[in-house]
């Protein structure tokens, strides 16, 4: 993780940028065990969801997991996308390979980041349909 992305922290969100963060926190949150022990420590993974509001939700992993709105450089990965999209990867109906070929999804940096979210997100979302 980079320090200058840790310490920025933007406070002026718009609806838009709330409604997305809620989203994020809510998906992830329910994957965080699974994230904490696959995401290696000291990482930023940038989703910036576009239309929204001159920022990025910076997922990271530095002795936990947190989630934040804020501007960051240089992330570890970052993914350009937009809302739809977002909610299709969270729910494991968008798989990050097909959507990076069609261009629905921009991804610079460490592409294996994302493809261990998508993993887990994928996991989670098919024990969702198991019957108990």
């Amino acid at each position: 993780m980079r320090d200058d992305c840790s310490q920025k922290k933007s406070t002026n969100l718009s609806d838009w940028d709330a409604e997305v963060g809620e989203l994020l926190r809510k998906k992830l949150s329910s994957v965080r065990d699974a994230l904490k022990k696959a995401l290696p420590d000291s990482v930023t993974i940038a989703f910036r969801v576009t239309g929204g509001f001159d920022g990025d939700w910076l997922l990271i992993a530095n002795n936990g997991l947190s989630l934040r709105f804020a501007k960051c450089p240089w992330p570890d990965c970052l993914i350009e996308l937009g809302a739809g999209d977002l909610q299709e990867l969270l729910a494991g109906r968008l798989d990050g390979a097909e959507g990076f070929r069609t261009g629905r999804l921009k991804i610079q940096g460490d592409v294996g980041l994302i493809m261990t979210i998508e993993r887990i997100l994928a996991e989670d979302a098919s024990s969702e349909l198991s019957p108990v």
